[in-house]
């Protein structure tokens, strides 16, 4: 299976559906499943924002995430859940089909960046301490 890594929130943010634009410096032929793997750091552009910006802030809210410790919180170095990869579009592109719930999410961006439309997301839960195999 590919894996997707990014950052939380995001990687939360993904599985959830709420984000369906992945900034990557790269593209891909790659059209299918994927697993969204959140890494073992946080965006610190997307906590500075946090405080900075209120009405992320109140989109992030919206999420559960009310506070940094609520991000901080989310799992790291996990699977959290898988998406499909549906598209890939460049700036010029996105700006005909972006609504303004996914403009406020994406923030600013590099004009050479390629953005991975995901889409049907599910968020997937963590086991913290599986269990031992059964012999």
């Amino acid at each position: 299976m590919h894996i997707l890594s990014v950052p939380q929130p995001w990687a939360t943010l993904l599985s959830r559906g709420v984000a369906r634009f992945v900034v990557r410096e790269d593209t891909t032929d790659y059209r299918g499943t994927i697993a969204i793997h959140a890494s073992e750091s946080s965006d610190a552009e997307a906590l500075e924002r946090f405080q900075a910006d209120a009405e992320f802030a109140e989109r992030m809210g919206r999420e559960g995430f009310a506070s940094l410790d609520s991000i901080e919180a989310l799992p790291r170095n996990a699977i959290v859940g898988v998406a499909v990869i549906a598209d890939l579009w460049s700036l010029k592109a996105l700006e005909e089909i972006v609504t303004e719930d996914d403009a406020l999410l994406l923030g600013d961006v590099a004009e050479t960046a390629v953005f991975w439309e995901l889409a049907e997301a599910l968020e997937i839960a963590v086991i913290d301490d599986p269990a031992p195999a059964a012999n």
